[in-house]
């Protein structure tokens, strides 16, 4: 588990990372962390794919998606909120 977060920090640029309270880690605010940046058009995306996630149907995905889905809408600028919600207007689930 050590050498998997050390390299998901490496992948981050995250000269190091202590150990949280109880044992777990956590990403803190600072200038150590760099910034994950996407565009428009790959914020609408992960959106609409955490939306598809959230109502999928296989266990752990759904809670998992519904949290992600919920911190990247409270920082979705209100243009992108609106594009998303035209989407989703639009958009039609094909049954499988």
């Amino acid at each position: 588990m050590r050498s998997e977060v050390s390299t998901d920090c490496a992948s981050l640029g995250i000269r190091s990372m202590p150990p949280g309270a109880g044992g777990g880690y956590q990403l803190g605010a600072g200038p150590s962390c760099r910034r994950c940046c996407f565009d428009d058009d790959e914020a609408v995306a992960i959106v609409l794919a955490l939306s598809v996630a959230r109502s999928s149907g296989v266990s752990g995905a759904e809670e998992a998606s519904a949290r992600a889905l919920s911190k990247i809408q409270r920082v979705l600028p209100t243009r992108l909120r609106r594009r998303v919600e035209a989407l989703r207007t639009f958009a039609v689930r094909v049954p499988s």
